[in-house]
């Protein structure tokens, strides 16, 4: 079994989690809406509805890129070499768990992005540009720790070698002494 087949296998069920996650939590807003409401309620039903289904679909849509490009990532990322653990070293066992743990992170960034999204173009729809600035105040930490989460997730793949390297190195220094 190759490297590039793990991390496939790895990336396609990081998929699943998020697909298991969406359908959960589409079901649980939807059950939302089934509860009675008083009367003056209704908007605010609607408001959390529309800004967690956003989220949800953005996790849907990240389940199905991760389970149906899972091969394409894995060949963008890692190397295709056979695997055997005894003479495998333990840089590239890092090199490849920083990447996957990159990909996670962006991932579920994507998912907040794609809430943040919704709850403002919900709001811009009609009848409800009154409450815009508001919300956006109270949304305000959400988008701005998933753009950083994003960025952090990317720069974890993108920097995966030489962290891995510089870790390695280190580990090797405090070793020997």
């Amino acid at each position: 079994m190759g490297i590039r087949a793990i991390g496939t296998a790895v990336i396609k069920l990081l998929g699943l989690y998020y697909a298991a996650s969406a359908a959960l939590g589409i079901c649980s807003s939807l059950a939302f809406l089934l509860i009675p409401q008083p009367g003056g309620a209704i908007q605010g039903v609607q408001y959390a509805f529309g800004a967690s289904l956003g989220g949800w679909i953005g996790g849907a849509f990240v389940a199905a890129f991760f389970m149906l490009r899972g091969d394409d990532i894995a060949n963008a990322l890692l190397p295709d070499r056979s695997l055997a653990i005894a003479n495998f070293p333990a840089g590239d066992l890092l090199w490849i768990g920083i990447c996957l743990l990159g990909v996670g992170i962006a991932a579920s960034a994507v998912s907040a992005l794609a809430r943040a999204v919704a709850t403002a173009l919900w709001h811009l729809g009609a009848n409800r540009q009154a409450g815009f600035a508001d919300a956006m105040r109270r949304l305000y930490p959400s988008p701005v720790d998933a753009a950083l989460s994003l960025a952090v997730g990317l720069l974890l793949v993108w920097s995966a070698r030489p962290l891995s390297s510089l870790i390695e190195t280190r580990h090797r220094r405090r070793t020997e002494t």
